[in-house]
């Protein structure tokens, strides 16, 4: 074989390798990014959680609290943000939002709220547990506001 032939056939090699090398690197980068996609979607989640509690005067009328929680996992130790109702037949509504920080399964939230007509904001804390939610307030235990629940989880598209 002459050098020409060799410098041709090492030339023609190198750039086979190179190639191959480039399609294993945009493999990888496209695995990567198809990983970070997939992640994003479990670390940004809605989880619903409701009551319904009926009248046992034969109506059809029902209490009803409900919570909807939206956890960002890419924010240190999980933003949480939701909104939490507690909506009585016959008595006043409490309709509210709410902005924490998850820790392990304890959710720490400020809770701004209207009720009565008067805005108002309390410390609540969710403990996540399987399938429910217990909500418990920190600096006002009145159980009369609905403050204080157990909430079983439900889908969400409902």
């Amino acid at each position: 074989m002459t050098i020409k032939m060799k410098n041709v056939l090492f030339l023609a090699l190198f750039l086979v390798g190179c190639t191959n090398s480039t399609k294993t690197e945009n493999k990888e980068t496209q695995t990567t990014e198809n990983q970070a996609i997939e992640e994003t979607t479990v670390l940004n989640r809605t989880e619903c959680f409701r009551n319904e509690i009926s009248y046992t005067d034969g109506s059809d009328k029902k209490d009803i609290e409900e919570l909807i929680l939206n956890i960002n996992y890419q924010v240190e130790n999980g933003e949480v943000t939701g909104i939490y109702n507690y909506l009585p037949a016959e008595k006043d509504q409490r309709k509210g939002s709410f902005k924490g920080i998850l820790k392990g399964k304890t959710i720490n939230a400020s809770y701004i709220f209207m009720q009565e007509g008067i805005e108002d904001t309390t410390s609540i804390t969710i403990l996540l547990e399987n399938n429910k939610v217990t909500i418990n307030t920190i600096d006002k235990g009145d159980k009369g506001l609905g403050l204080n629940t157990t909430m079983p989880k439900i889908d969400c598209k409902k």
